[in-house]
């Protein structure tokens, strides 16, 4: 455009004056089209747009701008796979989570979010609501515990609720010493917190739904016999009901943990 420029400024009636005239619309026509494609592609602002506008115009205005963005969403795509590949292996809630928190519209977004779905799934699964009385109690189970939200408290589930049986100071030491669930803080039910799980509605067992390792038989409380100081109270799961026994008798032992 410059030498055709110089050359009508030097040759103003020159014999190619309108030819030179016609390169100089042209050239301006090119960068205006140009300019178009190169809008167009910062619009878009795609790894393709920007190799269209290079296959357009390889030695544009905007070459170097062109090839640095696509640079950049090949390190991008090269992070969002190193991404991705780390969330599957963990595999967890929390793996999927932080993709999707780094990479909201990643390459692979549909998929986390859908591996979240599934894995939300599992924990709600574990999640109940039960209607007894127009009460509503939540709960939450884990494979060796049962969580009571309507009580706070948490119980003793595993295969030990109903196969271990102590007499009462050895169900006593039995909670104490128990760990269980990440947990170190188990104790002997008192006589209501026992009776708190009860379901006379129920019968053989008598115990709320959820449950899975019972005994239909007597379990120990923390709570002596006032009248007589070598019994303890019990409840006994096969009707509910209640009982006190002699301490050196032996009971199931049921351990819990939360409010006192």
């Amino acid at each position: 455009k410059e030498a055709y420029e110089k050359y009508i400024s030097k040759f103003s009636d020159g014999k190619h004056k309108n030819e030179a005239k016609s390169k100089i619309d042209e050239f301006i026509q090119q960068k205006k089209e140009e300019n178009i494609a190169w809008n167009k592609a910062k619009k878009q602002n795609t790894q393709k747009s920007y190799e269209e506008y290079l296959t357009k115009y390889p030695n544009g205005r905007y070459t170097n701008e062109a090839k640095a963005k696509i640079d950049k969403f090949i390190q991008e795509e090269k992070a969002d796979n190193l991404a991705w590949d780390k969330a599957k292996k963990e595999n967890t809630r929390n793996s999927y989570k932080e993709y999707l928190t780094k990479y909201p519209n990643g390459k692979y977004a549909n998929e986390a979010k859908k591996r979240l779905e599934k894995e939300q799934r599992k924990i709600l699964l574990l999640l109940g609501i039960f209607v007894f009385s127009s009460i509503v109690i939540y709960f939450y189970i884990t494979p060796k515990t049962f969580y009571d939200k309507n009580t706070g408290l948490m119980w003793q589930d595993n295969k030990d609720a109903k196969t271990v049986q102590k007499t009462w100071s050895g169900a006593k030491e039995y909670c104490a010493n128990l760990r269980l669930d990440g947990y170190d803080d188990w104790r002997l039910p008192d006589y209501n917190e026992l009776l708190s799980i009860v379901d006379y509605t129920k019968y053989n067992p008598a115990i709320k739904s959820g449950f899975k390792n019972i005994a239909s038989n007597n379990y120990w409380s923390s709570s002596p016999d006032v009248s007589g100081s070598s019994n303890a109270w019990e409840v006994i799961f096969n009707d509910g009901y209640t009982n006190y026994n002699d301490k050196s008798n032996k009971g199931y032992v049921r351990c819990v943990r939360g409010r006192q």
